[in-house]
């Protein structure tokens, strides 16, 4: 991997609204609506858009202490949600 000390936030933006785009799209299967949700959509654009990164180098770089920031902060509010969703149950 290249060290790179700037964030390619075009690459990230459009990453993120297309797994929003693909999470929103709905089809009905049996009578009965279908989508993958937006972290489905995320986990596919995510995918895709490593993919994208893993062929061309360069394109969609990001510092690593930058890629260090999101993976900690994404767990911790995952953690949370999934928490506050339980919570009232319990």
């Amino acid at each position: 991997m290249r060290e790179t000390d700037v964030t390619d936030l075009v690459f990230l933006c459009v990453g993120i609204l297309v797994g929003l785009l693909i999470g929103s799209l709905s089809m009905t299967v049996a009578g009965i609506p279908v989508s993958l949700g937006s972290g489905g959509g995320a986990l596919l654009s995510g995918l895709v858009f490593g993919w994208i990164n893993f062929k061309r180098p360069g394109t969609g770089d990001m510092p690593q202490p930058a890629v260090h920031l999101l993976k900690d902060l994404g767990l911790a509010v995952f953690v949370a949600c999934v928490g506050l969703s339980a919570g009232p149950d319990a």
